[in-house]
């Protein structure tokens, strides 16, 4: 891979590491959102009785919330699987950057 791709493959990894940040950045303030409603439907359904048919209504909308979360939490594993690998490629990278570098110096002083 010649100097110039390898820069391009620098810049369009380090643009990508960005995204994936972002992106888990909201997903986890989602989920902190989801874990706050799911704290007021418990409060709220605290003093009904367990038989009271707006207590099962609470308690259905903290499943729906609880598979919410779950969902969320494994989209941001899988982002963050990704990230790694992303961060992983673009030390490779820059690791050959770095030595194409050096080899235009040595030129350079001969």
């Amino acid at each position: 891979m010649g100097f110039a791709v390898a820069v391009a493959y620098d810049q369009l990894y380090t643009a990508r590491n960005s995204d994936l940040t972002l992106h888990i950045s909201q997903l986890q303030e989602n989920l902190l959102m989801l874990m706050s409603m799911t704290d007021r439907i418990a409060a709220l359904g605290a003093n009904l009785m367990p038989d009271n048919p707006l207590s099962q209504i609470l308690d259905a909308r903290r499943a729906q919330l609880g598979q919410m979360g779950k969902g969320i939490e494994i989209r941001l594993n899988t982002l963050r699987a990704e990230q790694a690998a992303v961060k992983a490629a673009r030390e490779s990278i820059q690791k050959m950057v770095s030595e194409e570098a050096k080899s235009f110096k040595t030129f350079a002083t001969a």
